[in-house]
């Protein structure tokens, strides 16, 4: 309410000037996700004067140590450079795998393991019960990573604080929060608002088979990279619980060994069939209880109850199904023939 007011710079991370120049300003940063988790000590190293983060909820942070690693380091001599690191990448590929299996199985000790982890990185006057206890478990929503602790060392520097409050409005410096807050702001950035995309996952491309246009919600999700009904055609999903390209990369994979499947054996259409998949109720396709995920669900694909009609979200599960399992008989192949190719276009 009343940006008008606002004289100062007001903007969007996506879209950040080349130019802003924020050093000895005072900034806030309105949002409680991964975006101002890793903003806020870029500012501060930057040489901003204060930056406060204004937050309408909490969510959880958790640091990890990004300035080298011992196994990695214990191996690497004995091993050599590719192996070492291999066996690293599975080291945290499982702890990641096995830490969110223990959130959904354990919710209350996770709550508590991952909080008490937060307190031990605040300073001491710093109420973590206000600022950092979400209202939901640990994975319910994204959990936010903080490298090297970095964003904690802010709060101990004094160069960043968090505030956990309504925006009444703006004004001519700065923002007036419910409480009676006055937060005196240079430069504002609205870290928060993500709004998915529209038909997911073609986006504003405009697609239509055998000259059907594509809706997404009338097809169904194929091993989290397919769709039903819409021939030759692979996109990436990522984990809303790990690195996202680690799914990247094992569609990658699955995509070229399709290719190849289908070059070997002269085949020019590939289309996963959903006849008789029974829908889920639930088609939250990030299993997440986000509100911009709930706000968008209505126009996703659907998913099914079963696999491979449900969006995985499991690491080492997914390894098996996308490098070792043959193509499921859900897919159907057509050879190629001329004159009958597959009508599916931008």
């Amino acid at each position: 309410p009343g940006q008008g007011n606002y004289k100062g710079v007001f903007l969007h991370p996506q879209h950040w000037p080349e130019d802003l120049d924020y050093k000895n300003k005072k900034i806030v940063v309105i949002g409680s996700g991964a975006t101002a988790a890793t903003l806020i000590p870029a500012l501060v190293d930057g040489g901003c004067a204060k930056v406060t983060q204004l937050q309408r909820s909490p969510s959880y942070f958790v640091s990890r140590d990004n300035q080298g690693d011992w196994f990695y380091g214990f191996l690497r001599p004995i091993l050599g450079d590719s192996i070492a690191y291999f066996l690293n990448r599975c080291r945290y590929i499982f702890m990641g795998q096995v830490f969110f299996e223990y959130t959904q199985r354990f919710p209350k000790s996770a709550r508590k393991l991952v909080r008490d982890g937060i307190r031990e990185q605040c300073p001491k006057d710093f109420d973590v019960d206000v600022h950092f206890k979400p209202k939901y478990g640990v994975w319910e929503q994204r959990v936010c990573l903080v490298p090297d602790g970095d964003f904690f060392q802010c709060l101990h520097q004094g160069k960043a604080n968090v505030v956990t409050d309504e925006i009444q409005g703006f004004v001519e410096n700065g923002i007036r929060t419910k409480s009676g807050q006055f937060l005196e702001a240079d430069i504002v950035v609205s870290a928060t608002g993500l709004s998915l995309q529209q038909n997911f996952p073609m986006s504003t491309v405009d697609v239509d088979v055998d000259g059907v246009k594509y809706n997404a919600p009338e097809h169904f999700l194929y091993r989290g990279c397919m769709l039903s009904g819409v021939p030759n055609f692979m996109f990436t999903l990522g984990y809303s619980n790990a690195g996202w390209t680690l799914k990247a990369d094992l569609v990658s994979k699955y995509f070229c060994d399709m290719i190849n499947h289908c070059e070997s054996r002269g085949l020019g259409r590939f289309c996963p069939n959903a006849k008789g998949v029974e829908q889920a109720p639930d088609s939250n396709i990030l299993g997440l209880e986000s509100g911009y995920l709930k706000r968008t669900q209505h126009r996703m694909p659907k998913q099914g109850i079963t696999q491979p009609w449900v969006q995985s979200h499991n690491v080492l599960k997914d390894y098996w199904r996308y490098k070792i399992m043959p193509f499921g008989s859900e897919i159907e192949f057509e050879h190629t023939v001329k004159g009958n190719n597959p009508k599916a276009r931008l």
